[in-house]
This record gives structure tokens, C-alpha cells and sequence, in this order.
């Protein structure tokens, strides 16, 4: 049965995710008043953008993921909680976590540690949790079939946190979200992950952020294509991680769109390398679709809605 509490939890975060990603837009240069005469004028104190708000939700629902390979040996990744909700009640859902496969078959035993997070007064608290990944030798991760990416059912591991923020399931790009928002190459994206473990500061274990450029034509049908390019640096400790478009005023059609498109396209699973004596690194990451990663949590085990 599922966890009832973390249920509740989750589907009142997913409503504060929703409810993030429709903040207003920043005040321009131009909007700005600045009496130039008076050198004494106080600066103008902007409002945070949406953009900026939504970049923080995102870093909120990625964490870093640490498991034993032998002794005294540790693999790392990077995994993404989705909200998952309850077909018959909204006022329910569960978190799941999503990763890279590899990442979790690459571990000996049969949990691993999320780096979870509690938001205090002032800062942020590192919780580490223990998530069970197996069950008598067998995993308790769902794998896609063709695909490295793998889905679990974490809602009675976590911890309740004022500062956790799930991915709602429907910001996963569809074909349609692609195509609407006419995504393609030489398109700025961003992901998220670890990469040789590094965090982007403490406290928290928060993701680094960077940002890359779509390097494969086509995208579409993701039925077919599966994954696509980005031209950006991948190292150990990055597969997992989430990748998303989230942009203002973007050329759309035969003008420019007044306002923010933002959807998660995927998750980052792996780095093309140059094989040689080398192995040297080719700078471009490999992401499945997020229609693949839906595909999958959709596919879990039905939920114990009240």
C-alpha cells in the first residue's frame, strides 16, 4: 500500500511546481526609470524572473544518487523525482524516482543513498536516504526495454521536506510539445547532474547547471529516434540527470513568442568517447526522450489511491 502521507505530499508540491512555472515575466531594461541626474537614486530592486524560479524547481527535484561497487568503492549518479498522480484523485500522487539504468545495475547492493534536502530559515540541510533498490537479489526498478533509463516507486522513502519540488509527469515533452514548440538543433538547453560527484555548492547537494545546444536532426517521431544529441560536457556522476528547454521570446513561426517555453526533453545517460588509447571525450552527452521516460512511469505498478 502506498505511503498516504507522502501521497498527499506530493500532489500539494506538484501544485506548487505548477503554479511556479507560470510566474510573470521580468521587468526589461526599458521599464526601468533610472532618474540619471540624481546620482544618489537607489537601484532598482528587480523582482526574481520566472526563468530564474524555474531553474531553482528544477535543481530542487535533482539529486545526487550514491551506491557500493565493491569495497570501499562507490558509483555515482544523478536521479530526477517525477509526481506521478492519482488517475482518480488529484489530491494524490506518488514521487518516482528516474535515472539512468546503468546507474543502478552498476550498484552491489541493494540500496543506495539519495541526498535529500530539508529547507531551513536561512539555508538548506543535506539528508541522506537510504532507497532500496532490491529485494532478495532482484531489482525493484522498473527498466525500459529498449532504452537506459529506469523508474521507482520512492514515495514511502522519503522524509517530508518544505523544500522538495516533484516534476509533474505532464512537463515531459511529448511529440507534440516538440513540435509545437518547434524544437530542434541549435536549440539552448539545460541540464542538471553531479559530475565526478561535485555538487554545485553546500549546503543542499545541489546539481550543477549547464547548458548545451541541440546537435541532432531529427527529433521526431521519439518512437523512432529514441534519444538525441546535446553538445556539452558529460563525466561520471552526470548520467541521470534532467535536461530541459526553458526559454523566452523564442523565434516561433514568422515571429517571436511573448512568452517562456519550458519542458523537460529527457534524461542525460551517457558521453560519446573517441576510442582510442585515449578514450578522449567528444563533448556531446546522449539524452532519451522524455516520451520514452513517461512511457515508463506510466507503466509502473497501478497506484493504491485512497
Amino acid at each position: 500500500m502506498q505511503h498516504t502521507s507522502g501521497l498527499r505530499q506530493v500532489a500539494a508540491l506538484l501544485l506548487l511546481f505548477a503554479a511556479h512555472s507560470h510566474v510573470s515575466f521580468a521587468q526589461t531594461a526599458g521599464d526601468a526609470k533610472v532618474d540619471e541626474k540624481n546620482a544618489k537614486a537607489p537601484a532598482i530592486r528587480r523582482q526574481r524572473t520566472g526563468n530564474v524560479v524555474l531553474h531553482e524547481q528544477m535543481m530542487q527535484s535533482t539529486f545526487k544518487l550514491m551506491g557500493p561497487t565493491g569495497p570501499s568503492k562507490f558509483t555515482y549518479g544523478t536521479g530526477v523525482i517525477i509526481g506521478r498522480p492519482c488517475p482518480t484523485d488529484p489530491n494524490w500522487g506518488a514521487a518516482i524516482l528516474v535515472t539512468a539504468n546503468h546507474v543502478l545495475k552498476e550498484i552491489s547492493g541493494d540500496e543506495i543513498t539519495l541526498f535529500y534536502r530539508e529547507k531551513k530559515t536561512e539555508s538548506w540541510e543535506t539528508v541522506p536516504v537510504s532507497i532500496k533498490i532490491r529485494k532478495g537479489g532482484r531489482p525493484l526498478w522498473k527498466a525500459h526495454p529498449t532504452s537506459d533509463i529506469a523508474a521507482l516507486n520512492v514515495t514511502s522513502s522519503l522524509p517530508p521536506s518544505n523544500g522538495f519540488s516533484p516534476i509533474p509527469l505532464n512537463f515531459l515533452a511529448t511529440d507534440r510539445t516538440l513540435d509545437g514548440f518547434e524544437v530542434g538543433p541549435g536549440e539552448l538547453v539545460f541540464s542538471l547532474g553531479y559530475p565526478m560527484s561535485i555538487s554545485s555548492g553546500t549546503p543542499g547537494e545541489f546539481a550543477v547547471l549547464r547548458s548545451g545546444y541541440i546537435a541532432s536532426h531529427p527529433l521526431l517521431p521519439t518512437s523512432q529516434t529514441k534519444s538525441f544529441l546535446i553538445d556539452t560536457h558529460v563525466f561520471q556522476g552526470n548520467s541521470g540527470g534532467p535536461v530541459y528547454l526553458l526559454a523566452s521570446g523564442r523565434g516561433f513561426g514568422n515571429g517571436i513568442a511573448i512568452r517562456t517555453d519550458f519542458a523537460v526533453l529527457g534524461i542525460l545517460t551517457s558521453t560519446l568517447m573517441q576510442k582510442n588509447a585515449h578514450d578522449a571525450s567528444l563533448g556531446l552527452g546522449a539524452v532519451i526522450h522524455a516520451s520514452l521516460v513517461a512511457e515508463m512511469v506510466n507503466s509502473l505498478p497501478k497506484l493504491d489511491c485512497p
